[in-house]
């Protein structure tokens, strides 16, 4: 109501002042009703009254606008968006049969390219596929990891979604996603989902039911050559390392099932961290910890006695995550036992000078290093 009251104190002033010089503006009056009409009531205005607001003013300074044009112009765009839409919730649909069909922890066998987090810098995503779709054709890489955290953030989580599913669709068992911290509920609906409501009136239109089910059977980690461990943050909280291998993907984030999953997406690296104690800058959550390259090789040892890795006769050596933007695109701890890896460039709390669209390729035998596209 106070919003109304003062669109309406705004446009009966601006109508006194039309009153005094009438004459001089008369010219513009029929703009002035459209535009005020807008104004009071945005959110009621059809595509014919843009449109129409448009003609009178593109007549009143003698252009050559026509209704007809500007409407067509308006329905156009309009149509490409609903399509748009419709496109993106049929991706995600023909995504998720995909996904439940695979198991929560990954089973990969090859060379390896390893994106990390995109958040909607869906330009720098178009350059990456571009950059690794010639070395999946032709063999040179057997396998596209994504490591989460998709959307927020950048310039369009929305297109960042459907170019990212579409390439997903378009190469089944060859590109992979795991899940991020912001392809959670609780983030989602903490916060991020009500950025991307407000800043992409789009995004919005896929609806909660069909995102959520999205996230929900997304995988959280992957084993590449049965020696390197991906995950969207890294080694969960100390309490939960056996439990981390359950291999099932819980949609219940407040369960204790989920905190497992919960802590190894959020977890942070630092040289003082032990997997234990919560040193994050992220909060207070008992969940949120911080590790370094002897937490790693513990979590290593220890996981290296359970079922699960003994029948796969997994032996894991190295570690690459993702998650922590300040530690740069691309980053490796002394030991190469670490590595970060950050392919997103425009956004929110990430524009650095220098950084670039990274991405990491993982060979046998070897530590996770920068991949070179073959030119």
């Amino acid at each position: 109501m106070k919003v109304f009251l003062f669109r309406s104190l705004i446009v009966f002033i601006v109508f006194d002042l039309f009153t005094i010089f009438g004459p001089m503006v008369f010219a513009q009056s029929k703009t002035m009703i459209a535009a005020s009409k807008l104004f009071l009531y945005p959110k009621k205005s059809s595509v014919y009254s843009v449109a129409k607001f448009q003609y009178i003013r593109g007549k009143n300074k003698k252009r050559k606008t026509h209704l007809s044009k500007a409407l067509k112009s308006l329905m156009e765009r309009s149509r490409q968006k609903s399509y748009e839409i419709l496109m993106l919730r049929q991706e995600m649909k023909k995504a998720i049969d995909t996904l439940k069909k695979q198991s929560a922890i990954l089973d990969l066998e090859g060379d390896t390219a390893v994106i990390g987090d995109v958040h909607g810098d869906y330009e720098n995503l178009i350059k990456i596929i571009d950059d690794i779709q010639p070395a999946l054709e032709s063999g040179e890489i057997k396998n596209v990891l994504f490591l989460g955290d998709y959307i927020d953030r950048g310039p369009s989580s929305f297109k960042t979604l459907l170019i990212l599913l579409k390439f997903f669709n378009e190469n089944p068992g060859k590109v992979f996603l795991l899940r991020g911290n912001h392809e959670t509920i609780d983030m989602y609906m903490g916060g991020g989902g009500k950025n991307l409501a407000r800043n992409e009136k789009a995004f919005k239109s896929i609806g909660n039911d069909l995102l959520f089910a999205f996230f929900n059977q997304l995988p959280y980690a992957a084993v590449i050559n049965d020696e390197t461990l991906a995950v969207h943050g890294g080694v969960p909280h100390r309490n939960y390392w056996r439990d981390f291998w359950r291999n099932e993907k819980i949609s219940d984030v407040k369960t204790e099932h989920f905190a497992p999953i919960y802590s190894a997406l959020w977890s942070d690296y630092d040289k003082k961290g032990d997997a234990k104690s919560s040193g994050s800058l992220r909060g207070k959550n008992p969940l949120l910890v911080c590790y370094n390259e002897g937490c790693v090789r513990e979590f290593f040892e220890e996981s290296s006695k359970l079922e699960y890795l003994l029948l796969n006769k997994i032996c894991l050596k190295y570690l690459i995550r993702a998650h922590q933007s300040w530690l740069g695109d691309f980053h490796q701890t002394l030991n190469k036992i670490i590595t970060t890896i950050f392919s997103a460039v425009k956004g929110q709390d990430f524009v650095e000078l220098g950084r670039k669209a990274r991405v990491a390729i993982v060979k046998k035998g070897m530590a996770p290093e920068l991949f070179v596209r073959s030119r």
